[in-house]
């Protein structure tokens, strides 16, 4: 690994979590040569089976807690700056939208609770693993904290935000956008889309939540 690159710091956290600490890790970068007797480049062959995927989970220590016994609902927030670095994609009506989840929630039996996710508050693997077994429903607009999925047990609910120009009948989004789909599907987990007016025409573009439809959704999920 190239370990100039602070961004490797969580990476470096979650391999000592599995069992490779630094000790393990030759520091490499692309103006050295390597020699080694096998070479894994994973990005060339995606684990994309789902039993590759039970198998990450069990080796992170994912407890599968049965979504019944579940009673927290994570909204993934993008408001806070300094949880993210791209721009875009902050929803607009957020206190109205977290005060109709709560009011949700609450009208559960029996109760759930909401919390918005902070991915510094957590800090370490353990302890985001911990939170995510706890976690029935992730929620919140398309971005990187959506890949704690990982962490959370089968039949979890998710439901995505996106940003789309419904006059145009088009994304905003640069790309396709459809790795946390893709990703609930090899983890047996319940994926929603929930398409949002965006506020701009481009990939930097804030959103509006319908808040009648998100209630719905979570009325179907957990009907």
């Amino acid at each position: 690994m190239d370990l100039t690159d602070r961004r490797h710091k969580p990476v470096l956290e979650l391999l000592k979590f599995i069992g490779f600490d630094e000790q393990r890790i030759v520091r490499f970068s692309l103006s050295h040569k390597l020699v080694a007797r096998e070479l894994l480049v994973p990005c060339h062959a995606p684990p994309i089976h789902p039993f590759l995927w039970s198998k990450m989970q069990a080796l992170l220590g994912v407890a599968q807690v049965p979504l019944s016994e579940r009673r927290i609902i994570s909204y993934l927030s993008r408001s806070n700056r300094k949880e993210h670095a791209n721009a875009g994609r902050t929803v607009l009506n957020e206190h109205a939208t977290l005060e109709a989840l709560r009011e949700w929630a609450q009208r559960r039996q029996p109760p759930m609770q909401l919390e918005v996710f902070s991915s510094s508050a957590l800090g370490t693997p353990e302890r985001v693993v911990e939170y995510f077994e706890r976690v029935a429903v992730m929620i919140g607009p398309h971005g990187g904290a959506f890949y704690n999925q990982v962490f959370a047990p089968r039949d979890t609910v998710l439901v995505e935000f996106m940003p789309v120009l419904r006059s145009e009948f088009r994304s905003t989004m640069r790309h396709p956008a459809r790795m946390v789909w893709t990703m609930a599907g090899l983890l047996n987990q319940t994926y929603y889309q929930m398409p949002c007016e965006a506020s701009r025409p481009d990939d930097t573009a804030d959103m509006e939540v319908d808040i009648t439809k998100l209630i719905a959704i979570l009325d179907r999920a957990f009907s």
